[in-house]
Order: structure tokens, then C-alpha cells, then sequence
């Protein structure tokens, strides 16, 4: 009976206990990393969203003060810096912006007239990123 029995054991086949908890802890790690990476990604995502639509914004305002022509852009804004406003595009965040208006001044010719150089400024408080703040220039002129 014994010999019957030391048979059976030595042609067990399977999983020993400590080979299965080695297995589920390192699915366990597998699993809590991925979880991280989904999280981290969804903060990156919303990050980059808040910067496309503050940047779309910003390129509006832009074009709209081009296309308003330079005549009409002189008698809304004259030198100096208009603003801060705040909108919300998006219809989720505050934006907070200003102009800075301008003579333009060239590097190698000096001032030019009837030119204006406008700085656009917008800022947020995006989500766990912090304060964030894009700057665009344009120059609009007489035609």
C-alpha cells in the first residue's frame, strides 16, 4: 500500500501554493502599473485638451482683430494693454486673457508707422498641472 501510494504522489501534476501567491502578486503589480498609466494618461489628456482650446481661443481673437481690418482695430484698441478677460469657450474652464498693443518696431529699421504689434496672452489653472499661459504675437498693419 505504501509503494501505491509514493507512486500516486511522485506523478502529481500542477501548481504548488507558493508557485500560485508568486503568480497573483506579480499579476497584482502588472495590474496596479497599468492602473497608474490610465490615470496618469486621463491628467495628460485633459492637459493637452485645456492647451488645444486655449490655443484655438487664442487664434480666434487673433483673426478676428486681422480681419476687423487695421482702421477698425485703432478705434477699439489703442496702445497699451486692454484686458484681463475672461470667457470660457470651452464652456468648462475660465480663460483669462489680455492685448498688448503696441508700435511695432523693427530690429533693423527702426519704427514703422501705421504698424501695430499685438501681444496676446491667455491663462488657466489647469487640472493638476498648475498655472499655464500661452503668448502669440501677430502684427497687424495699414494696408
Amino acid at each position: 500500500m505504501r509503494k501505491l501510494y509514493n507512486q500516486l504522489n511522485s506523478n502529481q501534476q500542477g501548481f504548488t501554493l507558493i508557485e500560485v501567491m508568486i503568480t497573483i502578486v506579480i499579476l497584482a503589480v502588472g495590474i496596479a502599473g497599468m492602473g497608474l498609466l490610465a490615470t496618469t494618461n486621463a491628467k495628460y489628456n485633459r492637459t493637452a485638451n485645456e492647451s488645444t482650446v486655449a490655443m484655438t481661443f487664442a487664434e480666434q481673437k487673433l483673426e478676428q482683430l486681422i480681419a476687423d481690418g487695421y482702421e477698425n482695430f485703432l478705434t477699439v484698441w489703442s496702445t497699451g494693454t486692454h484686458g484681463p478677460f475672461t470667457e470660457s469657450p470651452d464652456g468648462n474652464r475660465s480663460y483669462a486673457y489680455k492685448f498688448d498693443v503696441e508700435n511695432y518696431v523693427d530690429p533693423t529699421l527702426g519704427a514703422v508707422s501705421d504698424t501695430k504689434l499685438v501681444t496676446f496672452t491667455i491663462e488657466w489653472d489647469a487640472v493638476n498641472a498648475g498655472s499655464k499661459e500661452i503668448v502669440l504675437r501677430t502684427i497687424i498693419t495699414a494696408k
